[in-house]
C-alpha cells in the first residue's frame, strides 16, 4: 500500500480500509495508524467484514436490504463513509 501511494505522487486521494475483522479485533485501527504514520491520507471510516456481504450477494440485494443485525452495522459503515466524503467535499 505504501509503495502504491508513493507512485500516486501529488494526486488527491485518501485510502479506504475495508474487509476489516469486526471487534474485538483492532486490526483496522492498527492499519489506519500505520498508514497515517507513513504519511498516507486515510479516511477515518473503516468498512468491517461481515457475513451480511455474502448474504446480500447471494440474495441479489444490497447490504442495506438484508434483515440481519450484522448487515445493519455494515450499512452504518457505508453511511458513515458517505457522510465523511460529503464533509471532505465541502472543504
Amino acid at each position: 500500500m505504501l509503495e502504491t501511494a508513493r507512485d500516486l505522487g501529488d494526486a488527491n486521494y485518501r485510502a479506504l480500509i475495508t474487509l476489516v475483522p469486526p471487534h474485538p479485533s483492532w486490526e483496522g485501527e492498527l492499519i489506519q495508524s500505520d498508514l497515517t504514520e507513513g504519511m498516507i491520507p486515510v479516511l477515518q471510516t473503516i468498512i468491517r467484514r461481515t457475513v451480511g456481504f455474502p448474504k446480500a450477494a447471494l440474495a441479489g440485494k444490497s447490504i442495506r436490504e438484508i434483515e440481519d443485525v450484522r448487515a445493519k452495522v455494515a450499512w452504518e459503515d457505508y453511511k458513515s463513509l458517505g457522510d465523511e466524503i460529503r464533509e471532505i467535499l465541502k472543504r
